[in-house]
């Protein structure tokens, strides 16, 4: 037995709540917008447009960044991720799967963004489905009745 009679989901959900969280941190290994950064600086100068994209992308993974410090600090004082791990690891997946298909535009014969185009959309997987991740949110932070 694990826990309480009868506290087995609450063990559950914090179970996942912390996978989300490492999961929220990892993006993928080697999807990061600092990879996509690394890519770019071995390339020909970017186009206009290419260079627009990458700028978007860095931004929001910068965004990404800071939230998984803030479910960081609130883990270090004792504070349960709820929710905003489920937001973390939604969009940091989103984001993994977005750095990858635009490092894969800019060097399509490169191994490692054609591995990386199918290892993103595995890790969605991981600690509860995009679906899943959506419930979580409505219900948790947003205060939305349960679907039935």
């Amino acid at each position: 037995m694990v826990g309480e009679v009868d506290g087995g989901w609450r063990v559950a959900r914090d179970t996942l709540s912390h996978e989300r969280v490492a999961l929220g941190d990892s993006w993928g290994p080697g999807s990061r917008h600092t990879d996509m950064m690394r890519l770019a600086g071995a390339l020909p100068p970017l186009r206009q447009s290419q260079r627009e994209q990458a700028g978007r992308l860095w931004a929001e993974g910068q965004a990404i960044s800071a939230l998984g410090l803030r479910v960081t600090l609130s883990r270090l004082a004792g504070a349960d991720p709820g929710p905003a791990s489920s937001v973390r690891k939604l969009l940091g997946m989103r984001h993994a799967q977005a750095v990858s298909e635009f490092c894969w535009s800019l060097a399509p014969s490169d191994r490692h963004w054609n591995r990386m185009i199918l290892t993103t959309r595995a890790f969605t997987i991981g600690g509860g489905t995009t679906e899943v991740q959506l419930n979580i949110i409505a219900e948790r932070a947003l205060g939305l009745p349960r679907d039935p």
